[in-house]
């Protein structure tokens, strides 16, 4: 197995609910520190096991990711800051390996004060899906921009199809169900459920090729009091 092949499970595993950007979150829920666990059923692969925190320093905020299977593991964390207008990026780092090799990446305040990290784009979504103009299966999509992994530059359409409510261990949330896909790549399609009660919070989603559902995204574990953030 090449360390392309081993991208496909655990950068999935990663970047399966990150293919997204922040924007504007004036009005919206504050975020609120949670821990939580997530299954991953992938088309071919083991399943995998997704620790997913997000926690407070010293006005900072870090959201964190962590995947693994028996050979490869990966690893993304983000910290920003909330202003009076949304969120700004701080600091981006992710890592992956297979048998213990690969490559790690970092982005850094400058590189991200164009565009945000992934992992602070999955708290802005939450935060401002509720009040998008993209709402309903019959509009418009929105178009917003991010930097991948390696920095790069992506173009993301959204568009949020419902409003829904979801239990979880005994407690309702309302639920956002967003369709994801990017602009260079519309046959591939990422279904998440959200909550803007928790912004950064994955209830549930699919990834869908050629209207083929590839994998599933489920929540296992969450916990409401997370403590302040660790470093690995």
């Amino acid at each position: 197995m090449t360390l392309r092949a081993f991208t496909r499970p655990v950068r999935l595993a990663l970047g399966l609910v990150l293919w997204l950007v922040a924007v504007s979150a004036l009005a919206a829920a504050e975020p609120h520190p949670f821990s939580a666990t997530y299954r991953l059923h992938l088309d071919g692969w083991p399943d995998v096991t997704i620790h997913h925190r997000l926690s407070r320093d010293d006005g900072q905020w870090e959201s964190a990711m962590h995947a693994q299977i028996a050979i490869a593991e990966g690893n993304e964390r983000g910290r920003f800051r909330v202003t009076d207008d949304g969120l700004d990026a701080l600091f981006y780092r992710s890592g992956y390996r297979l048998f213990g090799l690969g490559k790690d990446y970092r982005l850094d305040d400058r590189e991200l004060a164009p565009l945000p990290d992934r992992q602070t784009a999955l708290v802005a979504l939450a935060r401002q899906a509720a009040t998008a103009a993209c709402n309903g299966a019959e509009a418009a999509p929105c178009t917003l921009r991010y930097r991948d992994y390696d920095g790069t530059a992506v173009t993301l359409a959204y568009r949020v199809l419902d409003h829904n409510e979801v239990t979880v261990e005994g407690h309702r949330y309302p639920s956002l169900n967003v369709l994801t896909w990017r602009s260079d790549k519309p046959e591939r399609q990422l279904r998440l459920r959200l909550t803007p009660s928790l912004p950064g919070l994955l209830l549930g989603g699919d990834y869908r090729r050629d209207g083929k559902v590839l994998s599933t995204l489920e929540l296992a574990h969450l916990s409401r009091q997370a403590a302040a953030n660790q470093s690995r």
